[in-house]
């Protein structure tokens, strides 16, 4: 929870400077905004170190394969990724680039998810 209140002074505080500064540079407030994303980002990422450990102990008591695991805590990092990239080339007054990011995020989701595809169906293979 601290993590999160930290996380949500930077972006609050980041996002008020950014505007104040906007219409008399433009640059500095896209740079600003930018720093601050990559602080938040650090934060999440501790938090999600924290979940990673909670989920090995969970696969372990429970004999969850990692390979069932893994591609979907890929596509979920993979996600987040593609659209913060994309949000950050909005500000940035780059719609069409924002799209080619969010396309490929979708690429690379799809190409982490098949190798759970390929488990499904060798699965279901077995059973009939």
């Amino acid at each position: 929870m601290e993590l999160l209140i930290k996380a949500a002074a930077i972006g609050a505080v980041s996002a008020l400077v950014g505007l104040a500064i906007k219409k008399s540079n433009p640059e500095i407030s896209l740079l600003l905004v930018m720093a601050a994303s990559a602080a938040v980002l650090t934060l999440a990422l501790t938090m999600l170190s924290e979940l990673r450990e909670t989920l090995r102990m969970v696969m372990d008591f429970t004999s969850l394969q990692q390979t069932l695991v893994l591609p979907v805590l890929k596509c979920v990092a993979v996600g987040i990724v593609a659209r913060l990239s994309a949000d950050l080339c909005k500000d940035a007054g780059q719609s069409g680039l924002a799209s080619a990011v969010e396309l490929c995020g979708a690429a690379a989701a799809l190409c982490i998810s098949l190798p759970l595809v390929n488990t499904l169906l060798q699965t279901l293979g077995g059973l009939l």
